[in-house]
């Protein structure tokens, strides 16, 4: 069963209640105009600090402070904005998205700019076989995520396009956010800094849960 270009897998949508087939005029008017979040221009300290290649012996711009300055503002190797609109979530740290915005990623409307979203689902086997979203990877380990992402990274085919990496559990509330954050402590240790192998990191809101009773209710509602 599709929601637009969008599939969910595994999980038995024939009973009446469950069926998602179409949004609503509302949904499909939000998903055919996002309002990509546009960065404020940064101040002149913070402009310093922001060229790509940022070096290590210039001792006030050591990465901590960076981070701390550019977190909200730039990906994480500080060379461009977020594709994303992102929403605030429980771990201040990690960028979330609604459902709405995983629906418009995966929809491909953002072709021009991102190759490849990869959605990592963190849940235990048993729970990704009740239900996943298509085509995400059921990677619960931090071997599993290791051997798949940072031992033969995945690589945009143009240098002008993006891969995206999203990752959820059941909630989102800690297996998602931890899986996000080893990829990244990870990928710090195997580059030089500000380098990265996935610079763009999401969480999905509410995880699989709220994904799956969002549409399910906004059909129902319909």
């Amino acid at each position: 069963y599709t929601v637009g270009e969008f599939y969910f897998e595994g999980i038995d949508l024939s009973k009446e209640n469950h069926r998602i087939t179409n949004l609503d005029d509302k949904m499909i008017c939000y998903l055919d105009s996002p309002e990509i979040t546009t960065p404020p221009p940064l101040s002149p300290s913070i402009q310093v600090c922001s060229e790509r290649h940022i070096q290590r012996s210039k001792s006030f711009c050591n990465h901590t402070e960076i981070e701390k300055l550019l977190d909200k503002e730039l990906i994480g190797d500080f060379t461009k904005s977020f594709a994303l609109s992102t929403v605030e979530g429980k771990h201040q740290d990690l960028k979330y998205i609604t459902p709405e915005m995983m629906v418009f990623a995966l929809s491909g409307q953002l072709h021009h700019v991102v190759e490849r979203i990869v959605v990592i689902d963190c849940r235990y086997p048993y729970e990704f076989e009740g239900g996943h979203i298509k085509g995400a990877l059921n990677l619960y380990q931090e071997e599993q995520v290791e051997e798949y992402l940072l031992r033969t990274p995945i690589a945009p085919l143009s240098p002008d396009h993006r891969v995206l990496l999203v990752f959820h559990c059941e909630f989102s509330s800690e297996r998602g956010p931890g899986m996000c954050r080893f990829v990244r402590r990870r990928d710090r240790a195997m580059n030089e800094y500000p380098n990265l192998q996935y610079p763009e990191l999401y969480v999905l809101k509410g995880g699989y849960q709220e994904f799956f009773h969002h549409f399910r209710v906004k059909h129902n509602r319909g």
